[in-house]
């Protein structure tokens, strides 16, 4: 489980390392407490240089949230407060990382987790300040998260390109609750899904400014198309 970060300013560089790599959260289809404490930092390790991606900023830009990736590649959820200087973490743990996030307000996070670096593990949401508690809403399928409504905050917008109860096929766009825990494979709850243009293969779908599905590219003969979705009569144009 995730060990909150001192409260006492230190330098940023120091900082960052010591949460990249002391912080740990327990990557688990349902919450549960951590078997054993985290190891304390050795000096090698505040020295270390973290390699840092997927810099994202919360919405109202106080927190920001990154994937590290330590020495031995694996990829961690880092959580960092610009006001206070502290940092909270969800680790690496066993055969799981953190492939990629989505903030949903300055409160909630969702992620997604992979096995082993290749396989399809869940969708997971989770508070900032209660690291501990962990929600899997989707299990096993591989998933793109296209956006969060804001109308609607606990839905995600999911692309759900290979099916873990399908034959691995795509499934398209389907609208997930992020606050019921999948205890199998698949989604908790489906509350919507979403049909795609019929003028070629999909490669992507893409969300607007409110979180809502706003446009998809397809690709037939050779070309590639944008379409523009209709939220009124749910169309595409």
């Amino acid at each position: 489980m995730p060990h909150p970060a001192s409260r006492r300013p230190r330098p940023f560089r120091t900082n960052l390392a010591a949460a990249c790599l002391a912080l740990s959260g327990l990557l688990a289809p349902a919450p549960g407490p951590a078997s054993t404490p985290p190891a304390a930092l050795t000096i090698e390790e505040l020295a270390r240089e973290p390699q840092i991606g997927s810099f994202k900023l919360a919405p109202g830009g106080r927190y920001f949230g990154a994937i590290v990736t330590d020495e031995q590649e694996r990829h961690s959820l880092l959580i960092y407060d610009l006001d206070r200087n502290t940092a909270s973490a969800v680790k690496a743990h066993g055969e799981l990382d953190i492939s990629s996030f989505r903030w949903v307000s300055d409160e909630q996070l969702l992620y997604n987790v992979i096995r082993e670096n290749r396989y399809a593990f869940g969708l997971f949401s989770i508070q900032r300040d209660g690291l501990r508690k962990q929600t899997q809403f989707n299990a096993y399928d591989a998933t793109t998260l296209v956006g969060i409504p804001r109308a609607r905050p606990n839905r995600a917008l999911v692309w759900i390109r290979q099916s873990s109860r399908d034959g691995g096929r795509d499934q398209g766009l389907v609208e997930i609750r992020t606050d019921r825990a999948s205890r199998s494979a698949g989604s908790a709850e489906t509350s919507q899904v979403y049909a795609p243009p019929r003028d070629g293969t999909v490669l992507n779908w893409r969300a607007g400014p409110n979180g809502e599905l706003a446009y998809c590219y397809v690709y037939r003969d050779r070309t590639t198309r944008l379409h523009r979705y209709d939220q009124d009569n749910r169309t595409w144009h």
